[in-house]
């Protein structure tokens, strides 16, 4: 009696050590990280240019579409947020013909925005990001107005500075280690000339490029 029930012990024994052996050699299987994994982290530095659109509202004679480049450096703080500024040069031009005179008014306009303060990250992942940031600066506008009937040329020119402010959102896409397609950034961009409030829009798209890994 003693003898069987000596060996059934070693036999399970031997059983239950084999079994545990075989579950420590089997691979791990991938499992997802789910959504307590940290966030990826953004590099140190974003620069950016590209091509800058300006609506300008409520400024006639002036030119109300203008175009030109604009080029951003911000400092990522944190995963959520950034401090920097955007710097914008735009251009346009049409022409007037007057109902009681001969000839044209030619009018070219430019405007030179500088606004610096926070962007915040409202999502993003390894691939896209979405943002939104609140600027604040200065404008320096310039206007030309030129008139031209047969001899007669006579030109007059005026500029002035004044507050800017940028409030608005854009996206990005990530689709190389250091390079990412601002695909759009779209801003409400008030300006504060001759003491009044113009309600004036920005779009933008361009090209950044992401440096200094934490």
């Amino acid at each position: 009696m003693f003898p069987r029930l000596l060996v059934a012990i070693v036999l399970i024994v031997v059983f239950g050590f084999s079994q545990a052996h075989a579950q420590t050699q089997q691979p791990q299987k991938y499992e997802p990280a789910g959504l307590n994994a940290p966030p990826p982290q953004p590099d140190l530095f974003d620069v950016s240019v590209g091509f800058n659109y300006i609506y300008l509202d409520n400024q006639f004679p002036e030119t109300k579409n203008l175009y030109g480049v604009e080029a951003s450096a911000f400092i990522n703080i944190t995963s959520w947020l950034a401090a920097g500024g955007d710097f914008m040069a735009n251009f346009g031009e049409h022409s007037v013909q007057p109902r009681f005179f001969f000839g044209n008014v030619d009018v070219d306009s430019r405007r030179y925005i500088y606004v610096f303060g926070p962007r915040f990250t409202v999502w993003h992942n390894p691939q896209f990001r979405i943002f939104a940031e609140a600027l604040a600066g200065g404008v320096h506008a310039e206007a030309e107005v030129s008139f031209q009937a047969g001899a007669v040329s006579v030109s007059r020119s005026a500029s002035e500075d004044a507050l800017a402010v940028a409030v608005g959102a854009g996206f990005d896409w990530r689709f190389s280690r250091h390079f990412s397609w601002r695909v759009i950034q779209a801003d409400y961009l008030p300006t504060n000339l001759g003491s009044q409030w113009q309600n004036n829009f920005r779009a933008s798209t361009g090209l950044v490029y992401s440096f200094g890994r934490k």
